[in-house]
């Protein structure tokens, strides 16, 4: 049992990003309470809580069902007609400070309070954004970002290249609800963009569709599909399924670029009938556009991969590119820059500056050359077994360095846990030297698969905490060591 779910100070802040996490979802709230109960899931510390004006309501009126209904349990209780009686107002006091641990009831029953307002709000703010769209549908281009992994970087690529030549607008953080979409239409639109970039995120079905009624894209990319939110999507199928709608057949003029290097999307576009249809990849040859890495040119102490670009409308011996974002998916990204990019006009030059231009994300493979020589590598924002997978094989390439993997596992992966994190550790066990695990359910099935591998048992070391892991490996790490953090907020590294 997780006994921080009854600590009043730490329960609290946690019940309120919960609910914002779940979009304010009481099913999906419900289920992950039940789960942070069990210590089956552990939210997110690394956005923390936007303190947007429905979140602030939904806990003013909160808080206001706290404290009557404590006032109304003391009063009942002690038969009291005096509402200034000391010993009643103590005993409210009291009984205040206990129902705290039963906050999450009172933010579920606030959440239901304002629903009916909150569609009617949810509404209006939607129908404003597809009448902005609609507007600029002659002039405006938009293109569409779906997958389980890797959109937060294929956009970030897209707008370096793309703006290289035209103003292009783009979702940020967050912003991959029909909320989030809709509010940046209206406040950052502008009449002279160009292009509008629009990562679309998937929680359930029928959430890319709802999306793309919003912003119908006319170029529209899928990244991948894994395991991600699979306890959310209740099937590998539903999500196949969703991250599809953005193939919508109503948008005639619409193209579609696929990640031909994922076996999943590759496997389901063979069997749909699409005349616009623009593969891209790293490793698959049979692509329009190509990116090969030239493994040969790593520059391990800088943090620098280059890659050689072959496609239509490119010199034969292709293009060579450098770029400081790491992991193998980048070739797929970079040939998907290209493809694009080409069809919208942006010149060659262009698109290979805006590709080198390109600062690693936070927080996503993220190089950082510390003070004493050592290299992190902060991929913390990674929760899904595709990039897991990219990052241990990127680690596996550090010849001249002493490597170091910690996480505490994945979540949201369902009946694919035990699975899954086997994987990891099966792969971890020819890949690093040490491995430090953050002590949760599913970081025990990654250290019983190393175990069962042969690694050395020395070399596997388990903390309570992130934050503890972090303090003791600062104290320990030499300048020959690489340490690449998975699925974990890294503030504290440092």
């Amino acid at each position: 049992m997780n006994k921080e779910f009854f600590n009043i100070f730490k329960s609290i802040p946690t019940y309120i990003a919960v609910l914002q996490l779940e979009n304010y979802n009481i099913k999906r709230y419900v289920n992950a309470l039940v789960r942070m109960l069990k210590r089956e899931y552990f939210p997110s510390k690394r956005k923390g809580i936007s303190w947007t004006l429905p979140l602030k309501v939904s806990v003013f009126i909160a808080c206001l069902l706290l404290i009557v209904s404590s006032f109304i349990i003391s009063y009942t209780l002690f038969d009291q007609k005096d509402v200034f009686d000391a010993t009643a107002l103590v005993t409210s006091i009291i009984i205040i400070f206990l129902s705290s641990l039963f906050f999450f009831i009172h933010l579920a029953l606030s959440t239901l309070i304002l629903k009916p307002l909150e569609f009617i709000r949810t509404h209006r703010l939607i129908t404003k954004a597809k009448q902005f769209i609609q507007n600029r549908r002659g002039d405006l281009i938009i293109i569409g970002i779906a997958g389980s992994y890797g959109k937060t970087t294929m956009k970030e690529a897209l707008f370096s290249v793309i703006s290289q030549e035209k103003k292009v607008l783009a979702t940020k953080g967050n912003e991959n609800t029909p909320i989030g979409i809709s509010r940046r239409i209206i406040s950052f639109l502008e009449k002279d963009h160009e292009v509008f970039i629009v990562e679309m995120g998937e929680h359930e079905p029928g959430d890319i569709k709802e999306l793309c009624e919003i912003t119908p894209p006319n170029h529209s990319i899928i990244t991948g599909i894994n395991e991600a939110h699979l306890e959310r999507m209740g099937s590998i199928e539903n999500t196949i399924a969703t991250i599809f709608e953005i193939d919508d057949p109503s948008l005639t003029d619409a193209v579609l670029y696929i990640n031909n290097d994922d076996e999943v999307v590759r496997k389901e576009m063979e069997k749909r009938k699409s005349d616009k249809v623009v593969k891209f990849a790293g490793k698959n040859n049979e692509s329009e556009y190509s990116a090969i890495e030239i493994k040969e040119k790593f520059k391990e102490d800088e943090g620098i991969l280059f890659y050689n670009v072959t496609g239509p409308d490119l010199p034969g011996e292709g293009v060579e590119v450098s770029t400081r974002l790491l992991g193998a998916y980048m070739a797929g990204t970079i040939a998907a820059c290209f493809s694009v990019g080409m069809r919208l006009g942006v010149s060659i030059e262009s698109i290979k500056k805006g590709i080198e231009e390109l600062s690693p994300i936070s927080h996503r493979l993220e190089y950082k050359k510390q003070n004493d020589g050592s290299i992190l590598i902060d991929d913390s924002y990674n929760a899904n077994i595709t990039g897991i997978v990219e990052g241990i094989t990127l680690l596996n390439r550090f010849k001249n360095y002493n490597k170091i993997y910690i996480t505490p596992g994945l979540v949201e992966v369902g009946n694919d846990t035990e699975r899954l994190h086997r994987e990891i550790g099966k792969k971890l066990s020819y890949s690093v030297d040490k491995v430090v695990l953050i002590d949760t359910p599913p970081s025990r099935w990654i250290k019983q698969s190393l175990i069962e591998e042969g690694f050395n048992e020395d070399d596997i070391v388990m903390y309570p905490t992130m934050p503890t892991a972090l303090t003791a490996l600062a104290v320990e790490r030499t300048s020959k060591d690489v340490v690449l953090i998975q699925n974990d907020w890294t503030e504290n590294y440092e």
